[in-house]
């Protein structure tokens, strides 16, 4: 007990960030939820296509809303009760937990039904977030504005290039862009402002070298993501659940951040 409470527990309590423990866990983790996510969708008798890819990536702005929300309330009025259930690992499984209810409850029209709530949840919450901005007003405004243009310019080009390969595809696309916003939002909030970075291997990357190689290897290994899905995924259910999963990282991260610095959390 008294590890979990120092490897999991209290750096979410205290906001210090990962360790080399909890990161390790969580990429397990991750891992294990791309085959049990797999195996649930085969349970229920739903077909993992593009359009479950669409419909299911509604989950991404709605965890990225969520958290965004709960960094302010964290800094305005402490901890609540229920600060666990929108940080990781918490978030994820509150959001899985939406994706299989809803496939569960709407076994025959899945898609339809997810994209339903994720719209209307999201809109809900872009709501509540243009309320705080109101209370807090925009910080950073042109960290972002730099942030997302860098992010745009360099992740469609990349695309541009693999879709010359041959391997094209809107999921490639925003997967891409996902993991360029995330890795453009860190180097340039770190460098332009007070912000710190809390994952244990990207600090390494960043102290190393420099904060703008992060979202160029952020890129690279991105890019490798695409060919490898392609050439050596056969089965489009597992490619397109792998793309999800690898856009859930980038983009929800990338979202969250960008967000989250406008705010000034």
């Amino acid at each position: 007990m008294d590890l979990i409470h120092q490897y999991f527990i209290e750096p979410i309590l205290a906001d210090t960030g990962y360790n080399a423990v909890n990161t390790i866990v969580y990429a397990i983790l991750f891992l294990a939820s791309i085959y049990l996510a797999k195996k649930v969708m085969e349970k229920l008798n739903i077909k993992i296509d593009k359009e479950w890819f669409w419909a299911t990536f509604w989950i991404i702005p709605i965890g990225a809303l969520l958290r965004v929300i709960e960094d302010w309330i964290k800094l305005n009025y402490g901890a609540l009760p229920t600060h666990f259930l929108f940080v990781t690992p918490g978030i994820y499984i509150l959001l899985a937990g939406i994706v299989v209810g809803i496939a569960y409850l709407e076994k025959e029209d899945y898609a339809k039904r997810m994209k339903a709530v994720g719209k209307h949840l999201t809109i809900a919450l872009i709501i509540v977030y243009i309320l705080l901005l109101l209370l807090s007003g925009v910080h950073n405004i042109a960290v972002a504005i730099t942030a997302v243009v860098s992010a745009g310019m360099c992740g469609f080009v990349i695309y541009k290039i693999l879709e010359k390969l041959g391997y094209s595809g809107k999921e490639n696309l925003v997967m891409l862009l996902g993991h360029s916003l995330d890795g453009f939002v860190s180097a340039l909030s770190i460098m332009m402002t007070n912000y710190s970075e809390k994952h244990v291997v990207t600090g390494i990357l960043m102290k190393a070298t420099n904060p703008l190689a992060y979202p160029l290897v952020k890129l690279a290994i991105a890019s490798l993501a695409v060919i490898l899905a392609k050439d050596q995924i056969e089965d489009e259910e597992w490619r397109m659940i792998i793309l999800l999963f690898l856009t859930i990282i980038g983009l929800g991260p990338g979202t969250r951040d960008l967000l989250r610095i406008i705010l000034g959390v």
